[in-house]
């Protein structure tokens, strides 16, 4: 999946993050942002053990268009009934390299040494606190 996946309790959570001038969160459990201006929006901070991840605006964002309403933003979030499990897509996956070793049932994750604008420990972020993998 290209999204973050929270489970439904949470997603508000992700989405009281946004600002509220910016984006309507209230349609179908997902939000409708404007594009005009991404640094209105926080970087988040993804938490994986000792790694922290910054995901950027541009990374958590995707650009559509429509005919009748023009330009608009969506957060890569997704909610997701009956769980409480975390999934990490591609908005989170595309910071990192991850190694999956399945003989012993392991993920290993590393920041991105080709992404010279990884921010850790940015404090406009929010933060994401994961069990280690």
């Amino acid at each position: 999946t290209s999204y973050i996946a929270v489970p439904h309790t949470e997603i508000f959570k992700l989405y009281s993050g946004l600002p509220a001038n910016q984006c309507n969160c209230q349609v179908h459990n997902q939000c409708v942002c404007s594009c005009h201006d991404m640094t209105k929006y926080p970087d988040m901070i993804v938490v994986v053990g000792d790694l922290s991840v910054t995901i950027r605006p541009v990374d958590y964002m995707q650009y559509d268009s429509d005919p009748n309403y023009g330009a608009y933003c969506m957060p890569q979030f997704l909610s997701v009934e009956h769980t409480d499990k975390i999934l990490l897509g591609d908005t989170f996956l595309k910071r990192v390299v991850s190694v999956y070793d399945l003989d012993k049932n392991r993920i290993g994750l590393a920041r991105n040494i080709n992404e010279a604008t990884v921010d850790i420990g940015n404090s406009n972020g929010r933060y994401f606190l994961l069990p280690n993998l």
